[in-house]
């Protein structure tokens, strides 16, 4: 889940696109190859395994004064479909789906190389199951998040025709809810075409540059389960106070304070015997928002308990966040706290906001 802080960005192309003033509508498919990496020795049961692929995708080309606000180059968005074969029964077939977001880093006439972050939903076909399929310690869940960091090159080579290369980091991870988790990995290259069908310019939209500060009462839950019982479920609950100050219309900095109850360290405790230690912890947090266009808030917070008894995570934590507004005042969004390279839980979050200029 660490490569959340770029794939993420592919949630906000429809607010983006918005405000932009003109786009090139592409389809694309493009076959592709690779491997799935047994990155710890939990899951060395997929050493040696390969990925063949097919992946469509229909994205925009924004372009223009506009667009060039948010990147200097322009920069795509859309959406990706794709299907995975692995050679190893293990982890079996996957069929993913995703939108991504793509800046463009270089361009010329006929040229663009481009760096695309894709988040999405997968649904794999062989989960860990402790009887049917125990070797399977990457993933427990038939539908996951899917992540993925992609290096592109186009060239456009024949009227709307473009011929399109690309290597891509691909993952899936469920956030710690159902365990095992350790995650699938799988690096891939593709080669395909894409075709331009059709181009349309539109109106462009005043950008809000006020400078502001917004303070933030959260309420969140999440439920997971343990390594020591796979079937039973405990809740994590806490509440947090930010306060958030915009300084440009793409960035925000934040500070806070948040409180939160892990139901599944007191399981934890009770098998091992432990007593007088405290299933609560208080944090604080500073961090950054990406701001995009006017409903969508990206965060990356780095955390440090100040009240933490608990022996199983670290002092020093890290949040990731995607929050949605519903309105002036409310906020419905998801947010991934981690140790280290270790997810500790996914919750579901409300928020309430109120503005100081």
């Amino acid at each position: 889940m660490r490569y959340i802080v770029f794939a993420i960005l592919i949630l906000i192309g429809k607010s983006i696109y918005a405000q932009g003033d003109s786009y090139k509508l592409n389809i694309g498919l493009q076959p592709g190859y690779g491997f799935a990496w047994a990155h710890d020795k939990q899951v060395s049961a997929i050493e040696n395994t390969s990925a063949s692929s097919l992946t469509f995708e229909i994205n925009k080309l924004h372009l223009g004064p506009l667009a060039e606000l948010w990147h200097k180059n322009g920069y795509y968005n859309g959406f990706q479909f794709a299907y995975f074969h692995f050679s190893n029964s293990i982890i079996g077939q996957a069929l993913s789906a995703s939108y991504f977001i793509e800046p463009i880093l270089l361009k010329n006439k006929q040229f663009t190389l481009s760096a695309r972050g894709c988040l999405g939903l997968m649904y794999a076909s062989h989960p860990f199951d402790s009887v049917g399929n125990p070797l399977n310690r990457n993933y427990s869940l038939y539908i996951n998040p899917y992540l993925a960091l992609s290096l592109i090159a186009n060239y456009h080579f024949y009227d709307r025709y473009s011929l399109k290369a690309a290597v891509n980091y691909n993952h899936i991870s469920n956030g710690n809810i159902q365990d095992p988790n350790y995650g699938l990995n799988f690096p891939t290259i593709n080669l395909g075409i894409e075709k331009n069908i059709s181009q349309k310019s539109h109106k462009t939209k005043a950008i809000d540059t006020t400078k502001c500060w917004r303070f933030d009462i959260v309420g969140f839950a999440s439920n997971k389960s343990s390594t020591l019982s796979l079937n039973d479920r405990f809740w994590v609950y806490g509440f947090d106070i930010n306060a958030s100050r915009k300084i440009n219309f793409k960035h925000a900095l934040t500070g806070g304070i948040e409180y939160m109850s892990d139901e599944s360290v007191g399981f934890l405790y009770q098998c091992e015997s432990r007593k007088g230690l405290s299933i609560y912890r208080v944090g604080t947090t500073i961090g950054h928002e990406f701001l995009f266009g006017p409903r969508f808030i990206f965060s990356q917070q780095l955390g440090l308990y100040v009240f933490n008894q608990t022996p199983y995570v670290s002092w020093v934590y890290h949040r990731w966040g995607l929050q949605y507004k519903l309105n002036h005042h409310l906020m419905l969004g998801a947010n991934l706290l981690a140790d280290m390279q270790k997810a500790n839980f996914l919750d579901i979050r409300m928020t309430f906001s109120f503005y100081k200029n």
